[in-house]
């Protein structure tokens, strides 16, 4: 018998480890922690080590915070530090010190908690004030109602290298009026429908990594007022780069597929902006791959640097999913599941990457299909109707070795989705869970799985958590 022990029993929250002298001081709260007066020498090479998953209270005013003069490394341990309950319109973690947040641990992240942030405050998981140096930490389920974005930076310098972030109703990274310098090396960075990467100020560097835009939303990247944008190398996979104001952007390498909407790569939208390409791909041809709006905007082009122009065909979106009898690949499950329809049925579709739909997957009736997650999410932006609606013979199975696959919902209120039946699954002919994990979700009736009064609903495996019903 395997025993789970639950984290959140543990009586401290978090330990402080002196890395000359070696000794360790345990806190019940982590903002205690953090007042050590060890971290106030960068000499004595401290870690604040989590110990359970936190999030901050009433006693903490609903969040963590870093006091100035503090030096120290912030090892998240394996554990998550999670929005709170109440008063959502506070930064979860605000940084005043000089922190570099690691995981020695897997599974250490940043989790919202899917709750809908207000856009009065800058910066809904992290505010840096300082300088903050983030590793390898993934940031999962924060949304805003603004474009405020996830991680804000107001401070001297910000870098985060390996980051993964999937933001909905924000920005992924926003560097701020008193912010100076951001550095993002290699990371995976998607959101909708801000703009991923925003600034006024400062100096915005990239190196490696990916940045998309969800649900073809035009701005990937989006400088302006005296902001300099450095492309070194690395990929924007959906989008494009924006310029206003006096801004600058300077293109080393990299690729720059475009935006489908405006057709182009990059955007001068004021007669001071600037834009220097000297090496990259593009989605869209030369000159196309420009649109000008200042009159007098600026923008170099050095012809004597190897180009590679890329065809983009702004029709052309990226194989989501395939029919295994037929071997032929969609842009979109629903496209597969309309596939095997006019097929007749009786075939399975496999997820080729994760998905992000923004409407409920149709399984029509008198139809049999099996959809394989393959270890893949389906992550359904918007929270006001279920992931599927099925009304025909569905199965839902996950045939990876590791057994990753979810259906969940992105874009939530209160914690969880609120429709009014089904938060994952409204079944209205025969489902079967035969595999996969439907999480995080809510609704009037059937928090993961509503079955109506003429369905049949059969469960041989999968897991069904994190789901609430009622009002």
């Amino acid at each position: 018998m395997i025993i789970e022990l639950n984290t959140d029993l543990v009586p401290y929250a978090a330990e402080v480890v002196n890395g000359v002298s070696h000794e360790v001081k345990k806190y019940e709260r982590l903002n205690d922690a953090f007042t050590n007066r060890w971290l106030t020498a960068s000499s004595n090479r401290c870690t604040v080590r989590l110990l359970r998953q936190e999030e901050p209270d009433v006693k903490d005013g609903y969040q963590f915070v870093v006091p100035t003069n503090t030096f120290f490394t912030f090892d998240l341990n394996g554990k998550k530090l999670r929005s709170p309950e109440q008063d959502m319109q506070k930064t979860l973690f605000v940084n005043n010190g000089t922190v570099e947040i690691v995981s020695t641990q897997p599974g250490g992240g940043f989790n919202g908690r899917n709750h809908m942030k207000a856009q009065t405050e800058k910066g809904v998981a992290i505010r840096n004030l300082g300088r903050l140096t983030v590793k390898g930490i993934p940031f999962s389920d924060f949304c805003a109602l603004g474009a405020n974005g996830v991680i804000y930076n107001g401070g001297e310098f910000l870098s985060l290298e390996k980051v993964s972030m999937l933001a909905y109703n924000a920005s992924c990274v926003a560097q701020g009026d008193h912010g100076r310098r951001t550095v993002l090396t290699d990371c995976d960075l998607a959101c909708c429908p801000y703009a991923v990467v925003k600034g006024p100020i400062g100096k915005i560097e990239m190196s490696g990594g990916c940045i998309r835009t969800l649900q073809e939303a035009p701005l990937a990247v989006s400088i302006g007022g005296t902001c300099q944008f450095e492309m070194k190398s690395g990929e924007i996979a959906s989008g494009m780069i924006y310029v206003q104001g006096k801004g600058n952007v300077a293109m080393y390498d990299g690729f720059v597929k475009g935006s489908s909407s405006a057709e182009s790569c990059f955007t001068a939208a004021s007669t001071n902006a600037e834009i220097e390409v000297f090496s990259g791909c593009f989605g869209y041809e030369v000159p196309k791959a420009f649109i000008y709006k200042g009159k007098c905007a600026e923008v170099r082009v050095y012809p004597g640097y190897p180009f590679e122009v890329v065809p983009c065909d702004p029709n052309q979106r990226p194989e989501i999913a395939w029919v295994v009898e037929t071997k032929t690949k969609y842009p979109s499950v629903q496209d597969a599941i309309d596939a095997v329809k006019i097929a007749g049925g009786f075939q399975t579709i496999e997820l080729l990457s994760p998905t992000h739909p923004f409407r409920t997957l149709e399984f029509p009736e008198d139809v049999a299909m099996t959809l394989d997650l393959k270890g893949y999410r389906i992550t359904k932006l918007g929270p006001k109707e279920p992931v599927i609606r099925n009304r025909g013979t569905l199965t839902l199975t996950d045939s990876s070795t590791n057994a990753a696959g979810v259906v969940t919902v992105f874009g939530l209120t209160n914690g969880c989705a609120r429709t009014d039946a089904g938060g994952i699954v409204l079944n209205e002919g025969t489902f079967t869970l035969d595999g996969g994990t439907l999480r995080g979700a809510g609704a009037r009736c059937g928090g993961g799985i509503f079955n109506a009064t003429n369905g049949c609903c059969y469960i041989d495996g999968g897991t069904v958590m994190e789901c609430q019903a009622g009002e």
